[in-house]
């Protein structure tokens, strides 16, 4: 498909209705990234859990056997909210925030639903112990949580949740590695 610069309108066209088919797949997986890679930045552990080649949620690893599982959000008629929406500034304040901001002209906002889990399988108890018995993971309870700054997205979410069930959670980090001069 030749570019024509004068035609933007109809590559435009052209390129939505190809891309169409894999546009709302490539954003969720998109979306999951962008958290994965957030929580690095803030140094969580966490592990991914796929279904076949498809990420299905994120676990937060968290104290005692606990887990946190971010996923996405559904609306009152099952249809799947995006995880992470794009903002740009408005028109008159971008070329503000692009130069104080290196080059960056918005910011996201993160929507996603947690899901308190427990699970007290013991890899390390003897077959013959009690502590053998896999119960499996058991789902405590859900909450959907919204927020425009992604710390605040994850902290607000685990102090809700640990609120809401009455459960101290803490979530793991992985610790600094730092080079001793």
């Amino acid at each position: 498909m030749p570019a024509d610069k004068n035609e933007s309108n109809n590559v435009n066209s052209q390129f939505l209705t190809l891309i169409a088919p894999i546009s709302e797949e490539a954003a969720r997986e998109g979306a999951f990234l962008e958290i994965m890679a957030n929580l690095e930045d803030l140094h969580y552990e966490f592990e991914v859990t796929r279904f076949r080649d498809h990420i299905g949620y994120i676990s937060l690893i968290c104290n005692e056997h606990m887990k946190v599982h971010i996923g996405t959000a559904y609306d009152k008629d099952r249809n799947a909210l995006p995880m992470t929406t794009w903002h740009e500034y408005h028109e008159t304040a971008r070329d503000y925030f692009a130069t104080y901001n290196h080059g960056i002209a918005g910011y996201y906002s993160f929507q996603a639903e947690f899901e308190l889990i427990h699970n007290e399988w013991d890899p390390e108890a003897d077959e013959d112990s009690p502590r053998f018995i896999d119960h499996g993971d058991a789902t405590i309870g859900k909450l959907q949580y919204a927020a425009h700054d992604f710390q605040e997205f994850i902290e607000d979410a685990i102090r809700n949740l640990s609120v809401m069930f009455n459960v101290d959670l803490y979530p793991k980090r992985i610790p600094l590695k730092r080079e001793i001069a």
